[in-house]
């Protein structure tokens, strides 16, 4: 495939996107279509980009001076080292999840993504992220967001579909969003069938 014709189906993707709703038809002027066949693809891309260019060069520098705080100018000043820790990121879509042997570089990475990335015009949803530990948010309370297990002691974040053990690093499926809407399911299948009667 040739290049131009490559630019040509990309842009045809990005800035001619027709919506239908209520019986009218839109043009999308923002944004790229959710759910279109290259939109997981262009959005991995351009978070690759964000990873590569300031996330990690961000975590560098928290392993070579301890936590880091950016100011307003976007430069980052670092303090006391971090020894020995080690971290890993990884990412589905939009979707971060950040582990590290070190409390004081999560806390750092935390806080950088509370800031968000103006270049990028990317936020932190503030409701769907999650910690094993007591972080300060920006408005200065703490918050420790982890999924409780049936035997009330282990701890799980969610992450992309999956319950991630808190203590044991184990992973496995999360369910507990598809029992809650079968659950829902099974109460309209009865209400319906009580209305058919």
């Amino acid at each position: 495939m040739k290049k131009k014709l490559l630019f040509s189906y990309l842009t045809e993707h990005v800035k001619r996107n027709v919506l239908q709703f209520d019986g009218k038809f839109y043009l999308q002027d923002v944004g790229i279509p959710q759910g279109g066949i290259l939109s997981s693809l262009l959005c991995s891309i351009y978070y690759g980009h964000l990873e590569k260019h300031v996330i990690f060069p961000f975590l560098e520098k928290t392993l070579e001076s301890g936590s880091c705080k950016e100011n307003n100018d976007g430069q980052t000043n670092c303090d006391d080292k971090v020894s020995s820790s080690s971290y890993m990121l990884m990412r589905f879509i939009d979707d971060f999840l950040f582990i590290s042997t070190s409390r004081k570089q999560a806390d750092s990475f935390f806080s950088r993504l509370q800031r968000g990335f103006r270049g990028y015009n990317c936020y932190m949803n503030g409701k769907k992220f999650g910690a094993n530990f007591d972080v300060e948010q920006l408005s200065g309370s703490s918050l420790n967001r982890v999924y409780v297990g049936e035997d009330a002691a282990t701890s799980f974040l969610r992450w992309s579909g999956l319950l991630i053990n808190c203590s044991t690093m184990e992973i496995q499926a999360d369910y507990t969003k598809l029992i809650f809407f079968i659950s829902i399911l099974i109460d309209l299948i009865v209400i319906i069938s009580i209305f058919d009667r």
